[in-house]
């Protein structure tokens, strides 16, 4: 932890406090450099130094190869203060903000998985200004089922996963392991269940089970305009991959990646593929070019001149020459072959728009949405 304000150095980067409105300090480290920065947004429970190794350090290492990755503990566990904590949604975005501000940064990309999604998807709707990715990872809105969304875990199977906690942690944490590491070696899920008893207490444990499967950011989804990505497993024995289509359905313009396996933690199973998606994604700069420019420059990529591709839009030659002047500004170039350059670079063929601006199109859920993997506790 730091002292008076000066970060102590670990393994895992220089490791800073910052306190929460409950008065609790959260802890929070920043490692490599780029932009936007990256946020990981904590999902079960989080420990800065243990998830700089093993599997986890494999996965945040990766990451922050590529741009500046912080990662932070809530209250409650980690190298935070674990005397008190507050688990409420408010109170885990109360945290967030106060990390994102004491970065620095004005904008950040923000990933979040499993838990921890509701969070970040609440702090997008609020700060729309601040973010500028959301990379959502086998997550879901809402953790139980209900009437209206019976992707959700049955709350009975909380409720008993909440008193085994309170029980008996240890046995509790194997419990969960097998549940979020499908498909990942034994020894690996004895190392994840260790870990997670020295993360946090078996209190604050089954205090987040409890609080998180109260929350639900349903109503917040289709207010959303953050460029946002749905990464999910198809075989997650956690959080199933039907709440990955109710994500993209409900988010507008929202792009869905699914991948092969059941681990429902990003650094297992085909972790390389979730670091490659991740980062081409808070990497990507939407470009500022309208429907009709990109248009016209996809009729320049074809070998067109300006006549003919006028006469194929219906349009003068005078007209296109307009438009090649503009994308040329926008683009800051001075040519067609630049201009070429610059859209092939920015992958165009993944980019329409409006009027106004490009945005990403979004990706279209495979038939058969009722159908998701049944060992999944949310469907």
């Amino acid at each position: 932890m730091s002292v008076g304000g000066s970060p102590v150095q670990f393994i895992a980067g220089a490791v800073r406090n910052v306190a929460s409105r409950s008065g609790m300090d959260a802890a929070w480290a920043s490692t490599g450099y780029g932009t936007p920065a990256l946020v990981m947004v904590p999902g079960w429970f989080s420990h800065l130094v243990h998830d700089w190794q093993d599997d986890p350090g494999w996965f945040h290492r990766r990451l922050a190869e590529r741009c500046r990755l912080i990662r932070y503990d809530r209250p409650g566990n980690g190298l935070a203060d674990r005397d008190g904590f507050d688990f409420s949604l408010d109170g885990q975005l109360d945290v967030l903000d106060r990390v994102v501000l004491a970065s620095g940064e004005r904008r950040v990309a923000l990933f979040a998985y499993g838990t921890g999604a509701p969070a970040a998807i609440a702090y997008a709707h609020a700060h729309p200004d601040r973010v500028a990715h959301l990379v959502l990872f086998d997550a879901a809105p809402k953790l139980l089922a209900a009437p209206d969304y019976p992707e959700g875990a049955a709350p009975l199977l909380f409720e008993a996963l909440e008193q085994l906690i309170r029980a008996d942690w240890g046995v509790a944490a194997l419990t969960l392991s097998h549940l979020f590491g499908q498909g990942t070696t034994a020894d690996s899920l004895d190392r994840l269940a260790t870990y997670w008893c020295s993360a946090a207490s078996a209190r604050a444990a089954a205090a987040y089970l409890h609080e998180a499967a109260t929350i639900d950011v349903r109503p917040l989804l289709h207010t959303l305009a953050t460029p946002t990505l749905v990464l999910h497993r198809r075989d997650d024995g956690f959080i199933g991959v039907n709440n990955a289509y109710r994500l993209v359905e409900a988010i507008k313009g929202s792009e869905l990646r699914l991948l092969d396996g059941g681990a429902h933690l990003p650094w297992h199973g085909n972790r390389a593929a979730v670091v490659r998606l991740v980062t081409d994604f808070v990497g990507r700069t939407p470009l500022p070019l309208t429907v009709r420019e990109l248009e016209i420059m996809r009729a320049v990529a074809a070998g067109l001149s300006n006549r003919e591709i006028g006469h194929q839009l219906s349009i003068t030659a005078h007209t296109v020459a307009r438009h090649l002047s503009n994308v040329f500004l926008k683009l800051n170039v001075s040519s067609r072959v630049a201009a070429l350059a610059e859209l092939r670079a920015a992958d165009v063929e993944s980019w329409s728009g409006d009027d106004e601006d490009a945005v990403p199109r979004a990706a279209t859920p495979r038939s058969g949405v009722g159908a998701g993997p049944a060992r999944s506790i949310c469907r």
